[in-house]
């Protein structure tokens, strides 16, 4: 179906510094997309960009094949919430839905079925006669999404609307939003800096850096499968742990070495490494926490990592040990059953998973094997 479908676009200010790049992204009708980026790297232009409220240098914005890379706001169907978006102070919860409406002129009828329509869809009912002062964080959040719905726009942009909340709240805000999505068929391209990234399983998922677009895709598959060392770190928490290692190989079996241990990798891995003609030089080993559990000693069968206790941190529900090997900070999963000292500068030895690596070229710090687009496999 037509929907949002940006051509070649490019922002730059007058002096020239390049903010959006060759930029180019469809997202159909009745879509979610996840707009995820480092801070600095376009999205909240891109998005302004997409409501009118910044100029395109080049480049093309069309919505439902219609070209409207120059035209008003007003035209695009469009409404956009943005981080520090506030209500009207000195109007209770219901002016605040109405006083757009109001200011257009709308019938006062029409205005009365959105509200109502409004109000069901996100139960503000309890609060339309409060004033903002009184509300609670989660009540504020959903009286501005309301006060954007009641203009029944196409398509709903959000700009970090999340950005400092806590946990809790931002993953039942995160829920509501499925949940209106799912009702009302409306396009939603939601920009945030990292923590939501992976939160909402079946969401498309476009990873930003510098302007353009790492990697476009599902968010599980870009999560287990990123297409470079950027998008690696940057999706998940805690990050990614990343290390030199050196290809080796030993009696037929490929193994990397690293300080302070080594991983035998997997027969499909060491083949495609050998393939790529990687025996005796180093790529970048990245292991999610996840994949690397403290042992009492033993070597696991894949391999090992020594490092120093430094701490433990919670983090999504889980306990993760912080360790250190040389200048390397490294995070590992705790289940709290073995044997670890809590004493800062303690030994720990990690088993690791050969089944969980990733591989990226120490260069051009591309995944190894990955078909990127626009340029040959790595």
């Amino acid at each position: 179906m037509p929907g949002l479908v940006l051509k070649n676009v490019s922002k730059t200010y007058q002096n020239g510094r390049k903010v959006i790049r060759d930029f180019q992204m469809e997202v159909r009708k009745g879509e979610f997309v996840i707009l995820a980026g480092p801070e600095g790297c376009g999205k909240t232009t891109l998005l302004r960009m997409i409501a009118g409220l910044e100029d395109i240098t080049s480049g093309t914005l069309m919505i439902d094949d219609r070209d409207m890379t120059d035209a008003d706001p007003k035209e695009r169907n469009l409404a956009m919430l943005f981080q520090n978006s506030i209500l009207y102070p000195g109007m209770n919860v219901r002016d605040n839905l109405l006083f757009a409406l109001q200011m257009q002129r709308l019938p006062q009828n029409e205005i009365e079925v959105r509200l109502e329509k409004t109000t069901e869809l996100l139960a503000l009912a309890p609060i339309l006669s409060s004033m903002p002062d009184s509300l609670s964080p989660a009540e504020t959040y959903r009286a501005l999404l309301g006060r954007a719905l009641m203009r029944w726009p196409e398509t709903l942009l959000l700009d970090r609307t999340t950005a400092g909340m806590g946990q809790a709240l931002v993953g039942d805000i995160l829920k509501g939003l499925r949940k209106i999505h799912e009702k009302t068929g409306i396009t939603v391209i939601y920009a945030t800096d990292r923590e939501e990234a992976v939160r909402m399983p079946g969401t498309r998922l476009v990873v930003m850096n510098e302007g353009t677009i790492c990697q476009d895709g599902e968010s599980q598959e870009v999560y287990e499968n990123p297409c470079c060392r950027f998008v690696a770190r940057f999706v998940g928490r805690p990050s990614m742990n990343m290390m030199a290692a050196a290809v080796e190989t030993e009696d037929g079996t490929v193994k990397l070495t690293f300080p302070g241990g080594f991983l035998k990798v997997p027969e499909k891995t060491g083949k495609l490494l050998c393939e790529h003609g990687y025996q005796g030089k180093e790529v970048i080993l990245g292991i999610r926490p996840d994949w690397m559990k403290p042992v009492s000693g033993e070597e696991s069968a894949d391999g090992f990592l020594d490092g120093e206790f430094l701490g433990a941190e919670e983090c999504c529900g889980h306990k993760y040990l912080k360790f250190q090997t040389g200048e390397n900070e490294f995070f590992a999963l705790w289940d709290g059953e073995k044997p670890v000292s809590e004493e800062e500068g303690a030994p720990v030895r990690l088993s690791l998973n050969g089944a969980g690596i990733h591989l990226f070229d120490l260069e051009t710090e591309l995944a190894i094997g990955m078909k990127m687009a626009g340029e040959a496999a790595v």
